[in-house]
């Protein structure tokens, strides 16, 4: 089977997105709609020095990404409010499908152009589950900071895993810049980063690991330099975010450690996700998807043991909850 027999079940998914995005415009969370809706929409009333100077603590650039959509909605003639967030859930439906694709890609063969029956059957499971799962559509088409890093943190562990199955350079190096652009939306999302020297560990090429430290160093010099020109100073941003957390994470919004644990044994029980599956090899099974169980578990763990917990902070792994 040829994997471009998938791309007619790859439309479907892509028109269910466009159409959430088109027809649903309300907000998630009401900070991320006084933090993040209300400066860059109407995009008429609002500039890119107006939302640095009121990004506080936050960086400024997811909004800017935003405002640069909700801009150009205006430039091609679209002034109502509601048209213009329509656009930009449409915009964003479609960076949505960098996940889509990156969850499905993961099960392929990396050895032919061709899928195993077995692999054909996998891929497509992933696409329905990415599509349309209950939720999934919405949450990875809303302006959030979440929703953005999403498909960077998928494409991430994408490459990552075709590294491990096959090490080259170039997956190593795009791997650590695709979430590299996942940290500048979210900087949660870096923790998986750590995931990385485990992977090329486990290959044991030695010489790769100056490769990833070179990858590594590049990509937080360069993320830094954003912030550096935006706002006047070395991941200034950053260092204000982790400054405020440390101060307030602990004031607001708590839950116990458990609490993410527990979500996601919620959100495997609607499609019974958790049952007994007679015979299944796991290790064989898990084995090409070790990647993807690492980023997942980091992600996981280190905002569990964070006080401050809402339910939209793992939607950036919600893609790769569903692969595994």
């Amino acid at each position: 089977m040829k994997k471009c027999e998938l791309k007619k079940y790859f439309w479907a998914v892509f028109l269910f997105f466009a159409i959430t995005g088109l027809a649903n415009i309300g907000f998630i969370a009401v900070d991320d709609y006084h933090h993040g809706i209300v400066h860059f929409i109407p995009a008429q009333k609002h500039t890119a020095a107006k939302i640095i100077e009121a990004s506080g603590f936050r960086s400024p650039v997811p909004n800017l990404f935003l405002f640069g959509i909700a801009k150009t909605a205006y430039a091609l003639g679209i002034e109502n409010p509601s048209n213009q967030l329509r656009f930009v859930n449409f915009i964003l439906a479609i960076l949505a499908q960098l996940a889509v694709f990156s969850m499905t890609a993961i099960f392929r063969s990396s050895k032919s152009e061709e899928l195993s029956p077995a692999c054909h059957e996998k891929a497509k499971i992933a696409l329905f589950l990415m599509g349309f799962y209950f939720g999934s559509a919405l949450f990875l088409t809303r302006p959030l900071i979440e929703a953005l890093s999403a498909p960077f943190i998928a494409s991430s562990v994408l490459t990552l895993a075709c590294y491990y199955r096959r090490p080259q350079y170039k997956t190593l190096i795009a791997s650590v810049f695709l979430l590299a652009i996942a940290s500048v939306f979210r900087f949660q999302s870096g923790i998986c980063a750590l995931a990385i020297p485990v992977i090329v560990f486990l290959g044991r090429r030695w010489a790769h690991f100056l490769t990833l430290i070179v990858a590594g160093l590049l990509a937080f010099f360069a993320t830094g330099l954003v912030d550096y020109y935006l706002k006047g100073a070395f991941h200034s941003s950053l260092r204000q975010y982790v400054e405020f957390n440390l101060q307030h994470s602990s004031i607001f919004g708590t839950t116990p450690f458990y609490s993410y644990a527990l979500l996601f044994i919620g959100l495997s029980v609607p499609p019974t996700f958790i049952s007994r599956f007679p015979g299944m090899k796991w290790k064989d099974e898990y084995r090409p998807l070790l990647p993807v169980l690492l980023y997942f578990m980091l992600f996981l763990v280190s905002h569990s043991l964070v006080p401050h917990k809402e339910e939209r902070f793992m939607v950036p792994i919600v893609p790769l909850f569903l692969a595994l």
